[in-house]
């Protein structure tokens, strides 16, 4: 399990799924699972299905930080239709 504290960066981000691919393609790994506040773990969804992982293979969860803003209230309610 891969835990995401920091801010991040995409292009870090990218190599490290094209790592954990690779090592998956390879057999070392079935799958690699990350924990990260709500707007990363949407861009790292992304980037797994970018570089070629399916969801099988990459799980993230998602966590509240204190360094994420809160979510505007239009934006939950429009989540909520």
């Amino acid at each position: 399990m891969v835990v995401v504290r920091r801010p991040s960066n995409p292009r870090r981000e990218r190599e490290g799924l094209k790592g954990w691919q690779a090592a998956i393609a390879a057999g070392k790994y079935a799958q690699v699972r990350y924990l990260a506040g709500p707007t990363v773990a949407s861009r790292l969804r992304r980037l797994a299905t970018d570089v070629g992982l399916i969801p099988a293979q990459f799980i993230v969860g998602e966590r509240v930080v204190t360094d994420e803003p809160p979510a505007l209230p239009e934006v939950i309610e429009a989540l909520q239709v």
